[in-house]
């Protein structure tokens, strides 16, 4: 055992029904400007017809009779920023790779908790319960994203030493790349990561290229990215001495 993924889905959304109970179970979308136009950030599961991404005016054709919730960016990260400071008290090594997921290094934490169980227990409690959260373990970091996606809220899912067979049953939607590369993976019928990893290697990376390659290690459990820690920003204090001007 190595990593934790953290998983928080739908933060915004949960953020949001905290301070606006009155909606629970309605239609939502939470919308921020881009550009010229708002944008989807986040949805209810009442709003099943619209995607995170999607622009407000298509949302709203789908989904007409949606509650609007004016995006407050700020406050998601504050939210998020202290659910990490609390993972770090579990383990030094925490990795902030989105909103809403983090990773975690567990390396050598065992026996400080007393065992693998308290562990995992130790870093799904750092989260409050109100939020959810989704945990997976493996030796990977993308092993271990896909098991917090399987992992029921408030508990925690552990991927076996073969990491292909446990993705090999999972949808290709689950694999970190673009709408558009899903899509043509669902249409040469690549519908779940074993089928992706059961093709050559030289053909994934023929038909889609380096994107490819990177999705066939993934399906066969191959991640060798690296945790990267969570940055701080430091504050330093400047000392300034003022010239006493003297009078001639």
């Amino acid at each position: 055992m190595s990593i934790a993924c953290v998983l928080v889905g739908h933060l915004p959304l949960k953020i949001e029904l905290l301070r606006r109970p009155a909606l629970q179970g309605k239609a939502a979308l939470v919308v921020e400007q881009s550009g010229t136009q708002k944008l989807v950030v986040d949805r209810s599961s009442s709003a099943h017809d619209t995607v995170v991404g999607m622009s407000l005016e298509k949302a709203l054709v789908r989904c007409p009779h949606a509650a609007l919730i004016e995006a407050a960016t700020s406050l998601y990260r504050e939210k998020w920023s202290s659910i990490l400071d609390g993972l770090e008290q579990r383990s030094p090594i925490v990795e902030d790779a989105d909103l809403g997921l983090a990773y975690v290094d567990l390396r050598g934490l065992e026996k400080l908790y007393g065992g693998e169980a308290k562990l995992v227990k130790a870093v799904v409690d750092a989260v409050p319960q109100i939020y959810c959260p989704q945990v997976g373990v493996a030796e990977r970091k993308f092993p271990a994203y896909a098991a917090a996606l399987q992992a029921e809220p408030g508990r925690a899912a552990r991927v076996s030493e073969d990491a292909a067979s446990f993705l090999a049953p999972l949808p290709v939607t689950n694999l970190p790349t673009s709408w558009k590369i899903k899509e043509r993976l669902l249409d040469f019928g690549l519908n779940v990561m074993g089928s992706i990893a059961q093709l050559p290697f030289n053909t994934m990376q023929g038909e889609f290229g380096k994107e490819g390659a990177r999705l066939w290690r993934l399906a066969n459990g191959q991640d060798d990215e690296l945790l990267v820690p969570r940055q701080h920003e430091e504050t330093f204090a400047c000392e300034v001495t003022f010239a006493t001007p003297t009078v001639s």
